[in-house]
């Protein structure tokens, strides 16, 4: 039931987070960005990338954002089946978990971007980017497309909610073996 409730919540907030997650991204990039170049913009559930200085014609594959943070999904569905999910203990954890997994998701369109220009526009790319800041911009682009997306979820419940999920799992005990 949590699953279900959890899809519809989602359902109903995914063009905010579409737009949300693009604009922190597209503000992420720009803080460091000279000049300030790039566009990140939510249409059709997907980031589209321009760059202003490059020709009018150059497309950048747009990146799925549903694959982005469908893993919202996953953590409100932890935090219903919890007891008390409604409490504003809950809440409050659930909201604190939330924006940090919403910095993750941003994190993962910026390096999707940056990944994007330092491998896929040739001679531009080569030029622009190093060996090292490519295969760098490569791994945390995959390191955040797969452990960080499907794990932070299951990570960020489990800190904010130990003294309950403790309670749950199945603990060895610390008691002295009987040696009799």
């Amino acid at each position: 039931m949590a699953a279900v409730v959890a899809t519809l919540i989602w359902v109903l907030l995914r063009p905010g987070l579409d737009a949300a997650v693009a604009g922190t991204a597209q503000l992420l990039i720009r803080a460091y960005e000279v000049p300030r170049v790039t566009l990140v913009a939510a249409r059709e559930h997907a980031a589209h990338v321009t760059r202003s200085d490059l020709r009018a014609g150059s497309r950048l594959p747009p990146i799925p954002l549903t694959q982005v943070h469908f893993n919202t999904i996953v953590l409100l569905a932890l935090f219903l089946a919890l007891p008390r999910p409604f409490s504003r203990r809950q809440l409050e954890r659930l909201f604190m978990a939330w924006c940090l997994l919403f910095v993750i998701q941003s994190l993962n369109v910026l390096f999707h971007v940056k990944f994007t220009y330092a491998t896929a526009l040739g001679p531009w790319s080569e030029r622009n980017f190093s060996s090292l800041a490519r295969n760098a911009y490569a791994f945390l682009q995959y390191f955040t497309d797969l452990p960080m997306r499907l794990g932070a979820p299951f990570v960020l419940w489990i800190a904010y909610n130990w003294d309950l999920v403790a309670g749950i799992l199945p603990l060895p005990s610390r008691e002295a073996p009987d040696t009799r």
